[in-house]
């Protein structure tokens, strides 16, 4: 069992059910958590966690956090690869900070978000990667 491996239990112990055909043994890993209880106003503290589920042994999850005189919090569920998810990651948040503030909010999350898509099919292109993500991002 790996470092990053807590226990080894059966789906029964989890659902009180079968979700498999078999008893087999399935490895929930300990999640990937971040916290910080730094101020950075008006954001006093934060916590992040995500983990993969039982039935894939990777997480396509990506989680941004920008803490300056803008808070930006973005999560990025990745999925058929983790490509997207990790592009959106070190990309659009970076992007969001260096927005002009004669443009309008809106108008700024627009624009990003368009070109950091046009980026990422571009890469993808030449890449043959065919992964996707969703995008949250909270601007505070």
């Amino acid at each position: 069992m790996s470092k990053a491996l807590s226990r080894s239990i059966t789906v029964d112990e989890i659902y009180h059910k079968p979700l498999r055909t078999s008893r087999e043994e399935v490895e929930i890993p300990d999640p990937i958590v971040r916290a910080s209880n730094k101020p950075y106003p008006p954001v006093l503290a934060y916590a992040i966690s995500t983990h993969h589920g039982l039935y894939r042994l990777i997480n396509e999850d990506k989680i941004s956090v920008v803490l300056s005189n803008r808070c930006m919090f973005g999560l990025f569920d990745g999925y058929n690869g983790s490509m997207a998810g990790e592009h959106l990651k070190e990309k659009l948040l970076t992007a969001l900070l260096k927005c002009p503030a004669k443009k309008s909010v809106e108008a700024n999350i627009q624009e990003v978000f368009a070109h950091t898509d046009q980026q990422l099919i571009q890469l993808q292109r030449r890449e043959g990667d065919k992964s996707g993500s969703s995008a949250i991002v909270c601007l505070i």
